[in-house]
Formats: C-alpha cells, sequence, structure tokens
C-alpha cells in the first residue's frame, strides 16, 4: 500500500523552513518521503540520513526546530500533527485522514 504525505500548500512559507537553503529543504523532504514511505511516524534511524545525502544539512534542520534528536534516532518535529500515525492498519489510516478533512472542513 502506497503511503501519504501531507504536504501544505505553505511549505515554503513556514517559518521554519523560510531560512533553510535550497538543499536543507530538499534534505529535509527527503526524511519526509522516506518516513512516509516506510511509515515509521517521522521517526528515522540514525544511519538513513547518510544514505540519502542529508547528514551535512541535520545541523540546520536541527537549528530551526523541524528535526530532534531521539536517541540514536532522529525525529521529524510535530510529524504525527500532520500525517497520520505509522504502520497502522489501512482502516486506521482512512479514520485518520477523513477526520482530518472534517477538522479542516469545520475550520473553513
Amino acid at each position: 500500500m502506497a503511503d501519504n504525505l501531507l504536504l501544505d500548500h505553505l511549505f515554503l512559507e513556514h517559518p521554519k523552513v523560510v531560512g533553510l537553503t535550497d538543499a536543507e529543504k530538499v534534505s529535509l523532504l527527503r526524511l519526509m518521503l522516506w518516513s512516509a514511505g516506510q511509515q515509521t511516524g517521522g521517526v528515522v534511524p540514525a544511519r538513513v540520513p547518510k544514505a540519502l545525502g542529508v547528514s551535512g544539512d541535520l545541523a540546520a534542520l536541527v537549528g530551526a526546530g523541524l528535526v530532534d534528536r531521539n536517541g540514536r534516532a532522529w525525529r521529524l518535529h510535530d510529524w504525527e500533527d500532520w500525517n497520520p500515525p505509522g504502520r497502522t492498519d489501512q482502516r486506521a489510516r482512512a479514520r485518520w485522514f477523513a477526520t482530518r478533512r472534517q477538522r479542516r472542513w469545520r475550520r473553513g
């Protein structure tokens, strides 16, 4: 099953993202896409960033408050607020997306 990554249309205008270089933005997207594809709930094992070509940009992402150190792994900050939980069954994920759509619709 393909996973979903929710990326807001204002992503590039977010205060935490605006100050990043293009390379750092690409690195952040690589981490986000990897986590979504692996359904890890925003957790990225320590070995993965280097394999994705991201290791040099982690300091900037941490400094911007976008990535946190989580023991021997990295964690995408606020992942669970914007994306479905990792490794859940398909019905639970469908409920999560439906609930999110309802909240957005009610806000206008």
